[in-house]
């Protein structure tokens, strides 16, 4: 028996009944393809899937290549599996949340696949390491939050790669006692840098900004 909803599309004018057709399939694509412990809400241009706080301990599979942002927020993820997302091929997103879970460090190849992701957040993890280039596999972030983590350092070449970088947010971390020289050399774009709440020396902080004649705010 076919339900009221289809009742309803065939008693509309041929041309109306085919667009409602088109707009009911795409609804059935999105929901098929979306993994079973998010949801998905597709726009004219963007596709958002929302797996906050599901109780995840890895990133689901099935995850829509078309998807923008990808929201992992408050799960229990420990491990980015190296080249995972260029496996899941989802080099069209933008913006991936990924603060308040368990990781521990970031490696080289933790972000490969990801060429137009833009907005990174990173933030209340348990991260302690950093590896150098470990972001030049997203050359097009402009935003990046590691606050709340268990840094000691930054490294020199941490930030290789990141020249459109305009916000970074480091602070948060007393741990944090050190940045090589030269770490900054590779953001010279950057517009913000939160480094408060750390236990960098304000000195040796004065000299490394002088590689990012652009900053506006600290």
């Amino acid at each position: 028996m076919k339900s009221s909803l289809w009742f309803e599309c065939d008693s509309l004018p041929p041309f109306l009944a085919s667009v409602t057709s088109l707009l009911l399939a795409i609804v059935a694509s999105t929901s098929a393809q979306c993994p079973s412990q998010c949801d998905c809400e597709k726009a004219a241009t963007s596709l958002y899937v929302n797996c906050r706080g599901k109780g995840l301990t890895e990133i689901p599979a099935g995850i829509p290549e078309a998807t923008t942002n990808l929201d992992l927020r408050s799960n229990h993820i420990a491990i980015i599996p190296d080249g995972i997302f260029s496996e899941l091929k989802l080099g069209a997103l933008r913006q991936l949340r990924f603060d308040n879970n368990d990781l521990t460090e970031i490696r080289v190849g933790t972000f490969t696949g990801l060429p137009r992701l833009t907005h990174l957040h990173l933030a209340y993890n348990k991260i302690s390491q950093i590896e150098d280039r470990a972001f030049a596999s997203v050359p097009s972030l402009g935003y990046l939050q590691i606050y709340h983590n268990k840094l000691e350092k930054i490294g020199q070449n941490v930030l290789f790669g990141l020249s459109r970088l305009v916000q970074l947010y480091a602070c948060c971390m007393r741990t944090l006692t050190s940045i090589d020289d030269g770490a900054f050399s590779h953001v010279g774009n950057l517009r913000q840098l939160i480094l408060s709440s750390t236990n960098l020396q304000q000195p040796a902080v004065d000299f490394r900004l002088s590689f990012m004649p652009r900053l506006d705010s600290l």
